[in-house]
């Protein structure tokens, strides 16, 4: 029994087995929405945007040619003086609701 449920009465409960986790066993990953099995640990991230930066168009490559991939996009948000490069990490928080008609 992995969860426990506190609104239900107690039991005592029997483990059929322990499971041991070193924390430092854990190396962080990286892993996407759309292929969550092509993972990427977090220690060859960099390498591996910039050889999807190079490679040709399709899984993994954008075919940015290399003088291109410095340019850097100006904008301003609320007011305030911003840029993005490639590589740069922007979260988005992004809901979709079905609209209902009363």
């Amino acid at each position: 029994m992995m969860f426990v449920d506190y609104s239900e009465p107690q039991i005592e409960r029997v483990y059929s087995s322990c499971l041991a986790l070193n924390l430092k066993d854990v190396e962080p990953c990286i892993l996407g929405p759309k292929r969550p099995h092509d993972q990427v640990t977090l220690r060859e991230m960099k390498a591996d945007w910039h050889a999807c930066l190079d490679n040709r168009v399709g899984f993994k490559g954008f075919a940015i040619p290399k003088e291109s991939q410095g340019k850097v996009a100006e904008f301003s948000f609320r007011g305030t003086p911003a840029q993005l490069k490639h590589g740069d990490v922007v979260i988005a928080a992004i809901t979709s609701c079905k609209y209902l008609k009363p």
